[in-house]
């Protein structure tokens, strides 16, 4: 109980207050961090060595996030 409630206290206050600051576009762009920033805490803080393939997957999947997040061109589609 103690895990449900507490850190999704903190998480969901931590997000109103950054909401309060910042665009939510914005804001969200900052959740693709997550998994980077969990991956170097692991292996600072608990020497977890991260696999070759998940660190080859983790960059295809943030590949395809910038491929689809990207500004399409002027004219490039036809209307």
């Amino acid at each position: 109980m103690y895990l449900g409630v507490f850190p999704t206290a903190i998480a969901f206050t931590t997000w109103a207050y950054a909401l309060s600051l910042i665009d939510a576009g914005k804001l969200a762009a900052t959740t693709y961090l997550v998994p980077g920033t969990t991956i170097l805490i692991s292996w600072l803080v608990l020497s977890e060595v991260p696999a070759v393939l998940g660190l080859v997957g983790g960059a295809v999947c943030l590949v395809g996030v910038g491929l689809t997040r990207r500004r399409s061109r002027k004219g490039r589609y036809i209307q």
